[in-house]
């Protein structure tokens, strides 16, 4: 039977495959993994969130999965209903914010066994390679202890438009292999600015492979 998630999936998966010509790799296995893990990608294009759920959809293991969203994406309109209905979290950046508070909701769903799903770069870039991680995801890592998953978008660099669309691009989600941080309960900036540098080299390893 399949879940609400897996069939909140199905018509953007229907509409992404007329899109575009998807492909998942890797040789991981994540119907493997029974959550909770921390999902970490690379972030080009507004379809990105979308091809990484349609195309993950079978793992039923990891579901649901809680992305991470920029608090102000809530205040508009239309955008803000498909945020709560993929059960999005807000999340409300800062670097005066304490990170405790501005992810709280992010630490509770891993406690409940629930997986997140983050940009670690909290924005679109064009970089063909990521440059940076923030300090969300190293610190839910370091904190819990939850193993993350880097993951690589390939094909949506530079951007989609319409008449890419037209000749249908070849876009796919590359898997990474799992890994993970000892758990520290209050880890240092320097811990980590370090995990934040591992977590990039995992993503960048992925796409460039």
């Amino acid at each position: 039977m399949r879940s609400r998630w897996q069939r909140i999936c199905l018509l953007p998966l229907i509409a992404l495959h007329l899109l575009f010509r998807l492909r998942k790799e890797g040789s991981v296995r994540l119907e493997e993994i029974n959550g909770p893990v921390i999902l970490v990608a690379n972030h080009h294009s507004y379809f990105d969130p979308f091809l990484i759920f349609c195309l993950l959809r079978k793992q039923a293991g990891l579901f649901p999965i809680l992305p991470l969203a920029w608090r102000g994406l809530f205040f508009v309109p239309g955008l803000n209903l498909g945020l709560w209905a993929f059960g999005c979290i807000p999340v409300q950046t800062g670097k005066k914010l304490p990170l405790p508070k501005s992810l709280r909701r992010a630490l509770t769903a891993l406690a409940n066994n629930q997986s997140v799903f983050i940009f670690p770069e909290a924005r679109r870039t064009r970089d063909p390679v990521i440059r940076t991680v923030r300090r969300g995801a190293p610190f839910l890592a370091l904190v819990t202890g939850t193993p993350l998953v880097p993951l690589a978008i390939i094909g949506t660099h530079g951007g989609i438009g319409l008449r890419a669309l037209l000749k249908r691009p070849r876009v796919a989600v590359r898997i990474g292999t799992p890994f993970s941080f000892p758990r520290e309960p209050q880890p240092s900036p320097e811990r980590i600015a370090e995990a934040a540098e591992e977590i990039r080299r995992r993503i960048a390893d992925c796409q460039t492979v």
